[in-house]
């Protein structure tokens, strides 16, 4: 992010920039020497609690598999409990109960590989050599340094949406990418296991305090985790979790009361318990007071008593000492396309199809005096009326990468915006005041309508203060001379404004390359006056109808604007083919899998608004077909629908649907295709991540109760070094191009986009060759360099010179 020279000198306008903010590789090294010194110290004090010598088995599974230090507790407790899993490990002949310091040694490096992976597959756009620094501040406490990434990322709706759906599957499949990194030899188990550790951690926790040196793992802790082992084996159903029964409570609330110090009160519901087929181990689990139960509703809570309990690890909000501002940049892009997404749901079809594609892409920006959603629709309203196409364009379908481009290029004008406000703050500390605020300038700064300031207050504060049980988020607003904690939180400054409200949009407009900056901020300086009454449609956040945009836009059309001529037909129809054919797709999918009782379609295709062609794959094609050589299996896409029997002002209810369907023109809606409904995307909250999407850059919204390709074992074959699409693929002779690090620096293309795109064809005045921006960069060419963010290699060995 680089800050460009202005001729007028209170401007402070940011574009894209090809910097990195990772340490370089000699810091790197430094980082991961203190943090391996750090396990160590984690090992020695769980050495010290394990007696190996009396056990040599124990010890084979300390040693080559089993005792590593991430978990769901706290690193020593994390090394006891997968020490005691049981699995066939087959090396007690290698031990002899002594643990080398060279085994040891090797153990903790697999042990920083499966927390590094952990916490690069449960965020995206987290590096290495970030999730090194966070560890750092952690103390080798993987789920505490979670939360201190969620705090500094400011996930303030983490884990708050579908019961905490998405965060326990991205646990999950975290924790399972975390064994194989580490090369556990059964890592499902290790997943299964601590799924039911979960449940109860602060009754585990207690159990495990009782493994000491000077003598024997008490046969009732051990007995527990064979029993949890056995169990997890023969029921795959995760609707299982520890709890008290009815007749240890009172002993269960005693032990509970000594432990308030290092856990949250038990609250779990008491049910019917189901026993273990073994009697010595329904013993052994009534004597550690607990069995297993099934509830849904601790299945859909699993993983929030173990993330609370990190919280009391480390009591104190940490202040990290870095700026991780392209992650923080990502996430605001996040939000940003969810007011898109909310945007084109409630603009009507018509109008979308045949015109505000054009005007939305081209200039619908999201700053402007209202909330981020109706300055879309204003803005997009507005230029239609001012300045009207010339051709005859229908298209159900935005394109992906032009709609990226006017998300990029609107956060880039809300940062201009703001820094240009207050001089103050540098692009970081502006993009932490958005994240603050929801992306929200409204919020951010609290001088541009103060009525509509103190009115999001009150909505997004839900009172005085309230904590977010997951991210552990306070939402107390500071109310001193008007600044809201999204400001004030930024550095603590009671400062007024540097400039006024017209320059700052001046300031966005440019930054966000509007093709009429002065007209664009003339507009925002005068929409509430022209409007009037009329405003209440835009903030009324109901669809629009016909007669809504065409009141919208005679209000808001300049007297200077052209007199609009009959349209042109579009001369270039063979250009639509790519867009005929997704279209085509996403209604015999949706026609197939929603309809009504009459046979009659469901659904209605609103607007295409997201497509990834390129899922599962690259692979190898024969000659002949017109992929050859390589060619990607599936396309997934996001589309709204309008639900046909429903009547409304505005037509039927709009749904987000999410679309896998086959890169084959000769597979129709079968089998290998499918479309679901998936939710509103939260600003500031977890998301359900694919590999595909991630590596491409685009922002498609996957469901989170439907599997699809992308989701969960081509995340596991990356951290394996496998490819995923090619079963004949050999580590140790070829190199994918899926790693943790590419999927960062292959998706900074679209992210960085602003300039222009080769399909701005469709929308010119006249059909010459696009001219193309002279300070768009294509990553793609260094993206094989040795700069200074590569992250290096997972292990110790390499070497730091250049």
């Amino acid at each position: 992010m680089a800050l460009v020279s202005s001729s007028h000198s209170d401007h402070r306008i940011y574009e894209p920039s090809i910097e990195c903010d990772y340490p370089t590789r000699q810091e790197q090294s430094e980082l991961r020497s203190r943090l391996l010194a750090k396990i160590d110290n984690a090992y020695r004090k769980a050495l010290e609690r394990l007696d190996f010598r009396a056990r040599p088995s124990m010890a084979a599974r300390f040693l080559y598999g089993g005792g590593f230090c991430f978990g769901l507790l706290d690193p020593v407790s994390n090394i006891v409990a997968n020490t005691l899993i049981p699995y066939e490990c087959g090396r007690e002949e290698d031990t002899a109960g002594i643990v080398t310091e060279r085994k040891l040694r090797e153990l903790e490096h697999r042990s920083l590989e499966g927390m590094l992976t952990f916490l690069t597959r449960f965020f995206p756009y987290l590096a290495e050599c970030e999730a090194v620094r966070y560890l750092l501040l952690a103390d080798a406490d993987v789920l505490v340094a979670a939360r201190i990434i969620a705090l500094d990322r400011h996930m303030k709706n983490f884990g708050i949406f579908n019961q905490g759906r998405v965060v326990e599957d991205a646990f999950n499949m975290a924790l399972k990418c975390a064994a194989l990194a580490a090369r556990h030899p059964e890592p499902d188990l290790v997943v299964r296991v601590w799924l039911h550790i979960s449940a109860a951690p602060h009754s585990i926790l207690n159990l495990l305090s009782r493994v000491r040196r000077r003598s024997p793992v008490p046969k009732n802790i051990t007995d527990l985790f064979t029993g949890l082992s056995r169990v997890s084996t023969q029921q795959k159903s995760t609707g299982f979790s520890l709890v008290s029964t009815e007749s240890q409570q009172k002993s269960s609330s005693e032990s509970q009361q000594k432990s308030t110090s290092l856990s949250m009160a038990s609250t779990e519901p008491q049910q019917k318990s189901i026993g273990v087929s073994m009697d010595s181990t329904k013993s052994q689990l009534k004597n550690a007071s607990m069995s297993m139960v099934s509830t849904k509703s601790q299945q859909e809570s699993s993983m929030y008593k173990p993330w609370n309990l990190a919280a009391w690890r480390r009591p104190r909000r940490c202040s990290v000492p870095y700026q991780h501002t392209t992650a923080l940049k990502r996430i605001l892009l996040d939000a940003i396309h969810g007011f898109y997404l909310k945007a084109l749901t409630l603009l009507p079809a018509g109008e979308l199809q045949s015109r505000y594609h054009r005007s939305l892409l081209t200039a619908g920006h999201c700053y402007g005096p209202l909330d981020p959603v109706s300055n879309i629709i204003l803005n997009t309203i507005w230029y239609d009326a001012a300045f009207p196409p010339t051709h005859e364009l229908e298209m159900d379908m935005v394109s992906s990468l032009s709609l990226h481009r006017i998300e990029n290029r609107s956060l880039y004008g809300m940062i201009s915006f703001l820094c240009t406000r207050f001089h103050h703050l540098d692009f970081h500390q502006a993009a932490c005041c958005l994240l603050h605020a929801d992306a929200n300038l409204l919020g951010a700064d609290p001088n541009l309508d103060a009525v509509a300031a103190a009115a999001l207050r009150r909505q997004v504060s839900l009172g005085e203060d309230y904590l977010c049980p997951w991210s552990g988020y306070s939402f107390k607003w500071s109310t001193t001379a008007g600044f809201p904690t999204a400001l004030g939180r930024v550095d603590g400054l009671d400062k007024s404004p540097d400039t006024s409200v017209n320059e700052a949009f001046k300031a966005a407009a440019i930054a966000a390359r509007h093709p009429n900056p002065d007209d664009q901020v003339s507009l925002l300086a005068s929409c509430k006056q022209k409007l009037g009454s009329a405003l209440s449609l835009l903030q009324a956040g109901h669809p629009l109808s016909s007669k809504d945009v065409q009141q919208l836009a005679i209000l808001l059309r300049p007297e200077s604007s052209r007199s609009e001529q009959p349209l042109l037909p579009f001369p270039l129809k063979e250009y639509m083919h790519e867009h005929a054919r997704i279209s085509k797709k996403v209604n015999a999918v949706l026609n197939a899998s929603m309809q009504m009782a009459n046979g009659e379609p469901l659904y209605q295709v609103h607007i295409i608004c997201g497509v990834n062609s390129q899922v599962s794959g690259p692979v190898y094609c024969p000659g002949g077909s017109k992929f050859a050589p390589h060619k990607c299996l599936q396309i997934h896409v996001n589309f709204i629908a309008t639900l046909r029997e429903t009547d409304s002002r505005a037509g039927g209810k709009k749904v987000l649907f999410f679309a896998e369907l086959s890169n084959d023109d000769e597979d129709g809606a079968g089998a290998q295709s499918f479309c679901c409904p998936v939710p509103k995307l939260a600003p500031c909250a977890e998301r359900v991540r694919c590999l595909y999407c991630d590596y491409v850059g685009i922002r498609i919204v996957h469901p989170d109760v439907e599997d699809f390709h992308g989701r969960k074992q081509e995340f596991e074959k990356m951290v394996c070094g496998e490819d995923p699409c090619d079963e004949d693929f050999d580590p140790a002779v070829n190199r994918t191009i899926f790693n943790n690090l590419s999927l960062i620096r292959h998706s900074r293309l679209v992210a960085n986009q602003i300039g222009n795109l080769e399909e701005d064809f469709l929308y010119a005045s006249s059909f010459d060759e696009p001219k193309h921006d002279a300070r768009f960069v294509d990553i793609d060419l260094f993206m094989d360099d040795d700069d200074a963010c590569s992250h290096g290699s997972l292990t110790d060995d390499f070497d730091v010179s250049d």
